[in-house]
């Protein structure tokens, strides 16, 4: 795929030196991160939106437990890859407690952040692939049961469903069908599935479509395309010799 994944996630921080660190290690890793002063906006991003990585700054009593206990009991994020910033025992204590999967200790700079995030990366690329869709584009043609033929473009596709593009009406909860090749293979995959939301901008509506029926060869094959996606990022990110890190 020409299109880089942009993984997304949330720092929870006030301290200005912590914030100016943590951009530069985010760029790296081409992670997409709000940052929020406050909990509330935390648990906000947490409870409606897809987070493959939420770093907490444990410098605020009881706060980082509450967002993290809040990530762990997330339907969205419960597997999310969660990072503490934090400066000695007590507060590693209380991060492994909360769950925490890497720690990162004050002081703290780019390159010792940097490695700590590495470290995470496999896992945060895991849980991506099991949920998260890689951009694609695909034209295809499909049936909408009982309404006839739609046509336009899969934006991005997961194991379990995907995004495409067109212009006809579609509605939540029509049963929709589909063929398609991935992208730079032979290898064809019918899906069955049902639309889970739709968003109409400029006379093009964006569709989502969860999976309820693949052959089994054919999802495995979708299974293994998206692993194979997923460690040529890896590669990129986590080799010593990655040139984007050094």
């Amino acid at each position: 795929m020409s299109e880089r994944i942009r993984l997304e996630g949330v720092l929870l921080s006030c301290d200005a030196e912590v914030v100016s660190v943590m951009d530069q290690v985010f760029d790296n890793f081409e992670i997409e991160a709000e940052v929020c002063q406050e909990p509330l906006a935390a648990l906000k991003a947490i409870s409606q939106r897809k987070l493959d990585t939420v770093i907490v700054d444990w410098d605020r009593r009881d706060e980082p437990d509450r967002v993290l206990s809040a990530l762990r009991t997330s339907e969205k994020n419960a597997k999310s890859t969660a990072v503490a910033i934090i400066s000695g025992a007590p507060e590693m204590q209380a991060a492994s407690r909360a769950g925490v999967n890497v720690m990162i200790y004050k002081p703290m700079n780019i390159d010792q952040a940097t490695r700590c995030l590495r470290a995470a990366y496999g896992n945060i690329l895991l849980q991506r692939r099991r949920s998260a869709r890689f951009p694609v584009d695909i034209p295809v043609t499909g049936t909408l049961v009982g309404v006839g033929v739609v046509e336009g473009n899969i934006i991005d596709i997961s194991a379990g469903g995907l995004a495409f593009a067109c212009r006809q009406p579609v509605q939540n909860d029509q049963q929709l069908s589909m063929a398609f090749k991935l992208p730079e293979t032979a290898i064809l995959i019918h899906v069955t599935g049902r639309v889970v939301h739709m968003v109409e901008k400029d006379g093009w509506r964006r569709v989502g479509m969860e999976f309820t029926s693949v052959p089994q060869r054919e999802f495995m094959s979708l299974e293994q395309w998206l692993l194979t996606e997923s460690q040529k990022l890896k590669e990129r990110f986590i080799s010593p010799d990655s040139e984007r890190l050094n």
